[in-house]
């Protein structure tokens, strides 16, 4: 990837790196440049643009980061499609995230271009919450970096990012009390244990409440 100021001349298809804003319009950073635009810049005065032009081994930057986020989602999260560079992992259900941690730190080692960043390893997500993210930093990454991370983000038995939904199971709850508990205690226990539950899809189908035996027993 070439990356400087280029002459007008070579910006067609180039990638904007600063925004410019022109008399009656603004080029935003991260433009791809057309032969319109470049005629637009001419005629505002421009000779040059501070842009970043593509070579035989380049892949551009949302691409990239799609082929990786695509290579990294397991059951039930989403790729979506990448923008500015960025893909982002979506859980789908409500349940426990699983990362690989090493294959994670794997696909980071491959490229400075190439990141992946994720929440923690058995962490608690909800639908259509974020579990990671992919982002190649400049506006281009190597082809060999990008094939190489998909590579070991497919390496191993499972994929490398996914979330296990949550199954609906029914609880019993034993609580025991000694001489002066509250009852009202008992109940605020209750109704925390059930709201837990319901947290995490479940519920309370039973409760038991037993006085405790401080009697030791002879045998």
């Amino acid at each position: 990837m070439r990356f400087g100021p280029l002459a007008l001349a070579e910006c067609d298809g180039a990638i904007l790196a600063h925004t410019v804003k022109l008399s009656a319009d603004v080029f935003k950073k991260g433009r791809v440049l057309s032969a319109a635009d470049v005629e637009a810049l001419r005629a505002a005065g421009f000779t040059h643009a501070m842009a970043a032009k593509l070579e035989d081994g380049d892949v551009h930057e949302d691409a990239a980061a799609n082929r990786v986020a695509e290579a990294c989602a397991g059951t039930g999260v989403r790729a979506a499609a990448a923008f500015t560079g960025r893909a982002n992992l979506i859980s789908e259900v409500h349940g426990v995230a699983l990362c690989e941690p090493d294959r994670i730190n794997a696909v980071n080692a491959v490229d400075e271009s190439i990141t992946i960043a994720t929440v923690p390893h058995y962490a608690v997500v909800r639908p259509r919450q974020m579990v990671a993210t992919i982002k190649v930093i400049p506006f281009s990454a190597p082809k060999v970096a990008v094939e190489a991370a998909v590579r070991r983000a497919q390496a191993g038995v499972n994929n490398l990012v996914s979330v296990v939904p949550f199954r609906a199971q029914p609880v019993g709850l034993i609580q025991t009390w000694s001489e002066g508990t509250k009852e009202s205690v008992l109940e605020k226990t209750t109704e925390t244990i059930k709201a837990r539950l319901v947290a995490y899809g479940s519920h309370l189908s039973h409760e038991l409440r037993v006085p405790h035996n401080t009697q030791s027993v002879q045998g």
